[in-house]
């Protein structure tokens, strides 16, 4: 049986004609519709899924590599554009890396204890910022929100699966709340679109 996660999230992409209504970031009464998709990458190597295990990340986070190595949601047909990104196993080092690089220094500040002990697994793309999880301490396996503008750290979710239901309930509001980095254009245009409402399919509405 598939994990709640993985088969919520396999029949959202799996609904046709999926669609943003945006709203022009300079004249917010100007309006346009751009077409999204959804890709699911292929189930994470044995070798990488025992790394995950040794690193003691949550089972919910476990059991979706286990079925998807990655996924880029909200991604714009046109352009690399997209809401969301959840990188490969092959990559969380490099992310982790460049996550302590960044908000190192502020440890003592914000109390990061986290950055002892945390797999960084997302993020939204063009804004240099990442969604980690602890996987020791109090705050382990929660969803952290790493914004590098302040720095920020924002607890987003309080496990992996409802991370994911946030996306797929509340799309625009969530895109909004990363900071709408997510932004759409049409060629030969000047003119940037930022989510409003979402629609997929005929009778599939969510806004």
């Amino acid at each position: 049986m598939l994990p709640a996660s993985v088969d919520e999230l396999r029949t959202f992409c799996n609904v046709p004609n999926q669609r943003f209504v945006c709203l022009e970031v300079d004249e917010p009464g100007l309006r346009q519709t751009f077409a999204i998709i959804h890709q699911l990458g292929p189930p994470a190597s044995v070798a990488h899924l025992e790394e995950l295990e040794d690193n003691l990340v949550t089972e919910q986070l476990l059991d979706f590599y286990r079925h998807h190595d990655g996924a880029t949601l909200f991604l714009d047909v046109t352009s690399d554009r997209a809401g969301l990104h959840l990188l490969p196993i092959g990559s969380w080092k490099r992310l982790q890396s460049v996550v302590i690089e960044l908000y190192g220094e502020f440890r003592e500040e914000f109390g990061l204890e986290w950055l002892d002990h945390f797999v960084a697994f997302g993020e939204v793309p063009h804004s240099g910022n990442y969604f980690v999880m602890p996987t020791h301490g109090t705050s382990a396996g929660n969803v952290i929100y790493c914004d590098h503008e302040g720095p920020t750290f924002l607890d987003w979710a309080p496990d992996f699966h409802t991370f994911l239901r946030l996306f797929l309930d509340s799309p625009c509001e969530q895109i909004y709340q990363l900071g709408s980095f997510l932004r759409f254009d049409e060629h030969g245009s000047d003119r940037q679109w930022i989510p409003e409402r979402f629609f997929a399919g005929e009778n599939f509405r969510r806004e």
